[in-house]
């Protein structure tokens, strides 16, 4: 079956004039976009005698279906694109219609996708040689909430060597925002470098990325920071204020990691930091949570041993 509804079939009369029904939408097709979503377009074949226009879509899920649900409004006065949702790896069939002041029209023909359940690969990456021991990577991997979860970590490799394909995870950064920048310090110099990365997300891992490389230049040889100490936390309800004492005279930049749960010991990189800061606040966090924090120093030459570990639970 189809979906009920009334199709008008005879012409009304509205302030004199006398106005057929709208005629169905036309030319419908569909397209898997990212999984567990497809757009949806059409040719409205509605003129500008109605006092207005939509379009409704119905669908049913499953090969060969025929069972169909109206569901809701697509597009904008009766005109395309329109974005539809389901479950990844299952198959939909959607058809539309026109409502309009004179009532609904036929349906137009029907168009069926499956849903990919593949998270695509995320759209970009660049890595940059920064001095003859570091590389800045950068990442472009922001993923919809809706459809991918609030937690995305995304998973950074490296590999040694001109043409090399041997990959080994080097580092994670969660819920990075677009472009994030993670230094890949300690390198050789005169050395080429290639860089991948993919995001583990609510659906699973993406694809991989393409793959960045970049050279580290011959240059004079630089000591890794001294570590940072004395690092202390103070919470609030859903923040953390941290303070450590700068120990070194030579750091690019502070990394403060985190971990939650009382003994945690899986810490993820939160904030990267400017040369010579001693506080930092970690914002957005979980009421009545336990939580750890570490902070290091990092220059060209590589990354210095981690600060005291501390603990604090959130009001």
């Amino acid at each position: 079956g189809t979906t009920s509804g009334t199709t008008a079939s005879a012409y009304v009369s509205v302030s004199g004039k006398t106005l057929p029904p709208p005629p169905a939408p036309t030319n419908l097709t569909a397209v898997n976009t990212e999984p567990g979503v497809a757009t949806l377009n059409w040719t409205n074949n509605a003129n500008g005698s109605y006092a207005w226009i939509t379009t409704e879509y119905a669908f049913c899920q499953g090969v060969g279906c025929t069972t169909f649900i109206t569901y809701g409004v697509l597009g904008t006065n009766g005109n395309g694109p329109g974005r539809v949702s389901g479950t990844p790896g299952s198959t939909y069939t959607y058809k539309l219609r026109t409502y309009t002041d004179q009532g609904y029209s036929d349906y137009s023909n029907a168009v069926t996708v499956t849903y990919s359940s593949t998270v695509p690969a995320p759209s970009g990456i660049a890595a940059t040689a920064v001095s003859s021991a570091q590389i800045n990577v950068t990442l472009d991997s922001v993923y919809d909430t809706t459809t991918y979860g609030n937690y995305q970590v995304s998973e950074i490799e490296r590999c040694a060597g001109v043409g090399c394909t041997n990959f080994a995870l080097i580092g994670t950064m969660v819920n990075a925002p677009r472009w994030a920048n993670y230094p890949d310090a300690g390198l050789a110099p005169a050395t080429s470098y290639s860089y991948r990365f993919r995001v583990s997300t609510s659906l699973g891992y993406s694809l991989y990325s393409g793959i960045a490389t970049a050279v580290t230049p011959t240059g004079p040889v630089v000591t890794p920071p001294v570590a940072p100490s004395s690092l202390t936390a103070v919470a609030s309800r859903t923040s953390v204020t941290l303070n450590w004492a700068d120990k070194s005279n030579n750091e690019d930049l502070f990394q403060l990691e985190r971990c939650q749960g009382s003994g945690c010991t899986a810490f993820t990189l939160v904030q990267q930091l400017s040369p010579n800061m001693t506080t930092a606040t970690n914002a957005s966090l979980k009421r009545g949570t336990n939580y750890r924090y570490r902070v290091r120093a990092i220059n060209a030459a590589g990354a210095s041993a981690y600060s005291n570990e501390v603990a604090v639970k959130t009001k």
